[in-house]
């Protein structure tokens, strides 16, 4: 019977015409979040192309810089081995926590920054399992003949977790990109810094 009533068809209307208001603006909405989506696609894309790009002639410019030295201490394909080389030993170094390793492998402000950390792993009880690791590039993008020292962007992807109690608690695997820049001591190649990709550095990259 309360179907029939005048109340109940006007409840009916009421919620119907709500109803229609609310899927409006839904649509509305989910129309603004597609456009903003659409746009934080677009800019990701822009923004990555002008890095590859900016990589690119910087590279393309230090190369020539380099063979117009015409020294083989400053070798291109050299550098970049020396860096590759030295990239996975001290990726393998880090992870062991092989101290007295990375203590002759790099400068001492670097090594006391890595110690730290490594403490600070030991201290809760964790450590950073590096594994799987490979690198797909490696390219200078910088150097100087009077330090001597010099710079790569590195393209890699590893394994890359902190476990604690045998479980793993945080996991940055996948690939990445760093810079690494060298310089000459001792008669080696020492590591003194790591920049991230997001980090801002003295060159555009």
């Amino acid at each position: 019977s309360y179907s029939s009533s005048g109340s109940s068809s006007s409840w009916s209307s009421s919620t119907s015409s709500k109803s229609t208001h609310s899927s409006d603006s839904d649509l509305n909405g989910l129309g603004l979040f597609m456009v903003f989506a659409l746009l934080a696609v677009t800019y990701n894309i822009v923004i990555g192309s002008r890095k590859q790009k900016n990589i690119k002639s910087r590279v393309e410019f230090v190369s020539k810089q380099l063979k117009n030295i015409n020294n083989s201490f400053w070798e291109e394909e050299n550098l970049r081995q020396t860096a590759k080389l030295k990239f996975m030993e001290l990726q393998v170094a880090w992870s062991e926590k092989n101290l007295s390793y990375l203590r002759n492998k790099l400068e001492p402000k670097l090594f006391g920054e890595w110690k730290q950390k490594l403490e600070t792993l030991d201290e809760e009880n964790k450590y950073n399992k590096m594994s799987d690791l490979e690198v797909n590039n490696v390219a200078v993008v910088d150097f100087s003949s009077t330090e001597p020292e010099f710079t790569v962007c590195i393209d890699a992807s590893a394994l890359d977790q902190i476990i604690s109690n045998g479980k793993v608690v945080g996991d940055q695997s996948g690939p990445f990109r760093e810079f690494w820049s060298f310089v000459w001591k001792e008669d080696d190649w020492l590591l003194s810094k790591v920049y991230q990709e997001n980090e801002t550095i003295k060159y555009k990259c």
